[in-house]
C-alpha cells in the first residue's frame, strides 16, 4: 500500500511540474511579486509574452530562471522600462528581458552562475546582449520540446 501511495504522490508531483503553463501567466505572477520594488525603482515591467505559448517544464526551475533575470533587471535599473517577451522560434522557446535604462552589470554577474545552472536543468542557455549605452537584454532559450 505504501508503495502505491508513494508512486501516486510522485506521479502527481511530476505531472504538476510538467503540466503545460502559459509563459504569459508565469511572467504575470513574477511581475506582481516585483511590483513594490518596481514602484520604488520607478520602473515599469511590460509583459509581452505570447499568451498562447505554453511550456511543460518544471515550473519551479522555470520561474526561478525567469524571476531571477527579471528581478536582477529591476534591482539594477531605475526610471526605465523593462520588456519581457516570450516566443517560439525554430523549435526553441526564447524569453527576452530587456531594459532601456542604465544597467549595473556587477549585480547580475554575482548571481549569473546559479541562474545558468538552473537554465541548464531545462536544457536551456542564457545570453546577455549589450545594447545602446547602458541598456541590456538577457535571453533565456530552451528547446521547444519542453513546450506544449
Amino acid at each position: 500500500m505504501r508503495t502505491q501511495t508513494k508512486r501516486h504522490l510522485q506521479s502527481t508531483t511530476n505531472s504538476m511540474y510538467r503540466k503545460p503553463k502559459s509563459l504569459y501567466e508565469i511572467v504575470k505572477n513574477l511581475q506582481t511579486g516585483l511590483l513594490p520594488l518596481s514602484i520604488q525603482k520607478k520602473t515599469i515591467i511590460i509583459n509581452e509574452a505570447d499568451k498562447n505559448l505554453r511550456v511543460a517544464a518544471d515550473q519551479n526551475i522555470l520561474a526561478f530562471v525567469i524571476g531571477s533575470l527579471l528581478s536582477n533587471a529591476v534591482y539594477s535599473t531605475s526610471n526605465c522600462c523593462i520588456r519581457v517577451e516570450a516566443s517560439e522560434e525554430q523549435h526553441n522557446i526564447f524569453i527576452r528581458i530587456s531594459n532601456n535604462g542604465m544597467f549595473v552589470y556587477n549585480q547580475l554577474m554575482n548571481s549569473l552562475h546559479s541562474i545558468t545552472q538552473a537554465a541548464q536543468k531545462l536544457n536551456g542557455h542564457i545570453c546577455l546582449q549589450s545594447e545602446e549605452p547602458g541598456a541590456m537584454t538577457a535571453i533565456f532559450s530552451m528547446p521547444a520540446g519542453k513546450a506544449a
